[in-house]
């Protein structure tokens, strides 16, 4: 890919599901912290992106814990 292209939205989306992934391997809260203040400090939109894909990957994860739970075999 050239330099000098356009960044479209889905760019961005792919970008900040990829990074969101990655951020949420990290045990370290600090850590973390400290990478998404970087993303915030160099580019706020995809910052803002990031922050609403890893709310969605752990609503996602709940919600999988929760169909998890409701699957007993009946009694």
């Amino acid at each position: 890919m050239g330099g000098g292209g356009s960044v479209t939205p889905l760019d961005i989306e792919q970008q900040a599901e990829e990074m969101a992934m990655q951020l949420l391997q990290i045990q370290d809260v600090g850590e973390r912290r400290k990478q998404m203040m970087q993303i915030k400090a160099s580019n706020p939109t995809l910052y803002a992106v990031v922050q609403r894909k890893m709310e969605d990957i752990r609503q996602q994860g709940a919600s999988q814990g929760r169909k998890m739970a409701g699957q007993q075999p009946p009694q």
